[in-house]
């Protein structure tokens, strides 16, 4: 493949004019090992903060850390259309591209790494996902009951299957089989390379599936996506986390539930949430969730033991 950028001894010039596109180009072209979705991430952080850059009248090979600290604020400082503002989560996964981006041009010749010692801001726990209670599951199911038939499998979908938005957005119509008189669904879980693990699906999801794909003229079977876009422009493609997230948002929404700590993946937090309540196993939340780690799947049982505390109020007793 031909390099973007010509490089003098290896190195990107010290002097002359290059677009900052070329330097994006380049870093993702030389960032191995990286999925294709990881790399449009990337892309979209360092346009992110080039912009900032050029808004603030800097050069990119001058940048110091005090300019990135004041880019980090900014992040910070940034207010939503619901009057919200990034979590730190989504602050620190700006500031990692940043990072990488900087260590990697310092490689090439830059004079200095400006961002060498920055730090994430620390995670906090007031944005923190909630399950939905299952009273308001029912009325979100009921909303989206009388919208959309596509909707309302997509909530059904990632409730009963425990799915994340992406491995729901990688659905394809052959995913689904019948093994020993038992109905699944292989999954590509996170960080996975292939579909290599499975969830059971439930008669009643599937025959929303099947109402979906009635209402599209198409029969559920093949490699075809399973949620696809109704917009006129977009009709026909396979849906993104992103457009998943917006559908669920807006159901959340529409029953009253508008904080930040309700999202999509709140249907998954509720599935293993109402999984512990009725006596489930750690082992078996981590099975149901595919959580890599059990330590993910021990939140729900301390989560549930504080719902406990807070129901006993043994406080009351004295």
């Amino acid at each position: 493949m031909t390099e973007i950028i010509k490089y003098e001894n290896g190195l990107i010039p010290s002097k002359g004019n290059f677009r900052t596109e070329d330097l994006i180009d380049q870093f993702l072209l030389e960032t191995q090992e990286v999925k294709d979705s990881t790399k449009k991430r990337y892309r979209k952080s360092l346009k992110k903060y080039f912009e900032w850059v050029a808004a603030n009248g800097l050069d990119i090979k001058a940048v110091i850390l005090p300019d990135i600290l004041r880019y980090k604020q900014h992040l910070q400082d940034i207010v939503l259309n619901d009057k919200t503002g990034l979590s730190s989560i989504t602050v620190g996964s700006y500031l990692v591209v940043v990072r990488l981006f900087y260590a990697w041009a310092n490689s090439r010749g830059f004079p200095h790494n400006p961002a060498a010692t920055l730090k994430s801001p620390k995670k906090s726990n007031k944005y923190g996902k909630k399950p939905i209670p299952q009273e308001d599951m029912a009325r979100l199911f009921e909303y989206f009951q009388g919208k959309s038939k596509r909707d309302l499998a997509i909530a059904n979908t990632l409730y009963y299957c425990g799915l994340r938005c992406m491995e729901l957005c990688g659905m394809n119509f052959s995913d689904i089989k019948v093994d020993s008189g038992k109905r699944i669904l292989w999954v590509k879980g996170k960080g996975k390379s292939s579909k290599d693990n499975w969830v059971g699906l439930k008669d009643e999801v599937f025959a929303l599936i099947e109402d979906w794909a009635k209402e599209r003229g198409i029969l559920p079977e093949g490699d075809i996506a399973i949620f696809v876009s109704e917009d006129p422009i977009k009709k026909g493609n396979r849906l993104t986390p992103e457009s998943v997230s917006r559908i669920i948002k807006t159901g959340l929404r529409a029953i009253g539930l508008r904080g930040r700590e309700f999202s999509a993946h709140s249907l998954r937090h509720s599935a293993g949430t109402n999984l512990t309540d009725a006596g489930a196993s750690i082992e078996q939340v981590q099975e149901f969730l595919r959580h890599a780690n059990s330590q993910t799947s021990r939140g729900y049982a301390r989560e549930a033991l504080e719902r406990k505390r807070l129901q006993d109020d043994i406080g009351k007793l004295l």
